[in-house]
């Protein structure tokens, strides 16, 4: 049976190097948008979109199902990307303990109805589709791409045996959220098999160009600040990053900002696609989880300790959120950001890219202050020195 390989991928990749990046994958799978708080678009949605399309890498786009109808997620998803030929469309369908039947049913009638024909494909890990009567999507022709890691070491080999087990077709397999792709400076990439060739992943595509799609009533315009940030006394670029949840290397990318990388009050700085940070409401004492989040982010964010809001919310190791999710903060309120950090003590699962996208300090100077040279080992405990 013929395999490719396909990366899937989003903001928390950062800006990629696509001349790079195309010569290890076959295909791509760019998030677009998602609901889970709202709906929004991705904050690399149109430079992922653009640089796949210059270079002819065969894509699918994927939406993070949340609140809403379906319908309306549908339309706002297809606004935000304006499907070409060939381009693809995915349901990825996490925020319920399992995946909601109905809702991917009425999802892909509204896709299909949008779109003058095209059926997308479901995502979820293989859990969530196991235990549920799946026939509704199934009549609907509906391929599965099912998450299951194993080992996740990055590789193929660790993953185990391939998924199977439910009464839908398997037409991708996601084995890893931890490969290490180049191209990809940011942080680690999920990859995947596609079971079929090239063409093959390209039928599940549009047939022609679809329409422009009107967005639903219900999405909030964006504000007109939205992609933009002013910097403010002591602002610093790897502190802006940090509050907009921001490789502040893009930032620096995509305006032009060389080292000594010095910026000033008063300046205006370009965000790539919108901001990314959340408000959090400063009398609500909680902060509500969006996708791609984790402890320590929030913590960088809010300004809180994350072992103290995974303690007053009763949550230990592996540290699970999920999006959506309402967490207590210490103190009852929202303090302000906290003064960038000096240290940072390694947790079980860390690597320095994902400690470097929550302290808002590039991987590399985090390993070049510690002399931390290739393959870049850490432990549980390490004290890193970030400044």
């Amino acid at each position: 049976m013929a395999e490719i390989r396909v990366a899937d991928i989003s903001r928390w990749q950062g800006t990629i190097d696509w001349n790079t990046f195309k010569n290890h994958i076959d295909a791509v799978i760019i998030k677009a948008t998602g609901s889970d708080g709202g709906l929004y678009t991705d904050g690399m949605l149109g430079r992922n979109r653009d640089e796949a399309r210059r270079l002819g890498i065969p894509r699918w786009y994927y939406h993070y199902k949340g609140v809403g109808s379906a319908r309306d997620q549908a339309a706002y998803m297809l606004n935000a990307i304006g499907i070409q030929a060939g381009e693809g469309i995915v349901i990825d369908d996490e925020n319920e303990g399992k995946v909601n039947v109905g809702f991917i049913a009425e999802f892909t009638d509204a896709i299909k109805e949008l779109t003058g024909g095209l059926i997308n494909v479901a995502y979820s890990n293989l859990s969530r589709f196991q235990g549920v009567d799946l026939s509704p999507i199934k009549d609907r022709n509906v391929g599965a791409w099912v998450a299951k890691y194993g080992q996740n070491t990055g590789t193929i080999e660790g993953a185990g045996a391939a998924p199977g087990g439910i009464d839908l077709p398997i037409i991708a397999w996601q084995y890893t959220s931890a490969a290490r792709i180049p191209g990809v400076s940011a942080n680690t990439v999920d990859m995947s098999v596609f079971y079929g060739d090239v063409n093959q992943f390209l039928a599940y595509g549009a047939s022609g160009n679809v329409p422009q799609v009107s967005p639903p009533s219900t999405a909030t315009p964006q504000s007109p600040g939205n992609g933009t940030y002013t910097v403010v006394k002591g602002d610093t670029l790897s502190g802006i990053g940090a509050k907009l949840v921001i490789d502040w290397r893009n930032i620096a990318a995509t305006n032009g900002i060389v080292a000594p990388y010095t910026i000033y009050p008063g300046q205006v700085l370009k965000i790539y696609g919108g901001t990314m940070s959340q408000t959090v409401t400063s009398g609500g004492g909680s902060y509500m989880v969006v996708s791609g989040d984790n402890l320590i982010g929030i913590g960088q964010k809010t300004g809180h300790d994350w072992q103290e809001i995974a303690k007053l919310n009763g949550i230990s190791s592996p540290y699970t959120i999920y999006p959506g999710q309402s967490l207590k903060l210490p103190g009852g309120g929202v303090t302000e950001p906290a003064q960038a950090q000096s240290t940072y003590t390694v947790v079980p699962g860390d690597y320095l890219s994902k400690i470097g996208a929550a302290t808002g300090v590039a991987w590399t100077r985090i390993a070049e202050l510690n002399g931390i040279s290739a393959p870049y080992v850490i432990y549980p405990g390490q004290v890193l020195k970030l400044n």
